[in-house]
């Protein structure tokens, strides 16, 4: 085999490596912008930080007011509501008496005012890692955490302050710390938690 054709053969094996190198690399290059697309997550905004902490603070002490109301305060606010909607209870679930609508209505609004909490306090969660990892990462910045921490850390908070406010009522005169509300009120957080993080996952798709 002459020289000539040695060298040619050679030269066609190297351009063959080296083309089969770049396109690994390329893949690897397509892989990772395509990995930092799917965790990246977009800059954050103090301002809505700001506002998301002050309205999930706002609505904290607006459950531990109505948690401090004692028993007689408490049942003339929850029949005041009653008495406004009883008629259109009624048209729904006719027979219905006072005390059940009372129930029903006291029992809609702890679930309602933990679910606000919870939308608020999973913001806010998201908020402060997007702002940990702006100030970690820079303008590259990839999620710090895991989706499923950004719903249990927020929940477990919710459900933290449903407890304490139960344990609250117990120096409340004429109110009771009762599992059932416990219960309702972290489902509230639950649904809440939940809500924020399917808005999340739907706004990046």
């Amino acid at each position: 085999m002459s020289n000539k054709k040695r060298d040619f053969e050679k030269n066609t094996e190297r351009n063959k490596s080296t083309g089969a190198e770049m396109q690994i690399d390329s893949k690897k290059s397509a892989g990772a912008e395509k990995e930092l697309s799917r965790h990246s997550c977009p800059a954050p905004n103090y301002i809505v930080t700001a506002i998301d902490i002050i309205i999930a603070l706002a609505i904290m002490v607006a459950i531990f007011h109505f948690s401090a109301q004692n028993a007689t305060e408490s049942s003339a606010l929850s029949d005041g509501i009653a008495y406004r909607i009883i008629d259109a209870i009624r048209k729904i679930i006719p027979g219905l008496t006072m005390d059940e609508a009372t129930f029903a209505i006291r029992k809609t609004a702890h679930f309602s005012e933990y679910t606000l909490l919870g939308v608020f306090l999973a913001r806010t969660a998201r908020d402060i890692v997007r702002i940990y990892c702006s100030i970690e990462y820079g303008e590259d910045y990839k999620m710090a955490w895991r989706g499923h921490w950004l719903c249990i850390v927020p929940w477990c908070l919710g459900t933290m302050y449903a407890i304490s406010d139960e344990l609250h009522q117990l120096v409340v005169p004429g109110r009771s710390c009762e599992l059932r509300d416990m219960c309702i009120d972290a489902a509230g957080v639950l649904l809440g938690v939940i809500l924020v993080r399917l808005a999340t996952k739907c706004r990046k798709s």
